[in-house]
């Protein structure tokens, strides 16, 4: 997931081009630990608000700054739709 350094007391980390990332030793560790960092500190509020509008994460996640990644609001809501993931909820 590429998350950056949030809880260095429990997970490894890494350093790449002076950025620090956590580190995981499983998939299962990844997935916790991304699960950890989108529900609590600065993205906590997502889960406040109790919205299960796939949409408005996406919004949400992009204008709290979640990733660099350019228009990621509208590419996650592509990859949810593109694979049904909405099915899952």
């Amino acid at each position: 997931f590429a998350l950056p350094c949030f809880d260095q007391s429990t997970y490894k980390t890494q350093y790449l081009s002076n950025t620090c990332f956590s580190k995981f030793d499983n998939a299962w560790s990844s997935f916790r630990a991304h699960s950890k960092y989108i529900t609590s500190g600065k993205y906590a509020m997502l889960v406040q608000s109790r919205s299960k509008d796939y949409h408005s994460w996406a919004n949400g996640l992009e204008q709290m700054g979640f990733s660099t990644e350019p228009n990621l609001s509208r590419k996650l809501v592509e990859i949810i739709e593109a694979f049904q993931l909405s099915e899952l909820d």
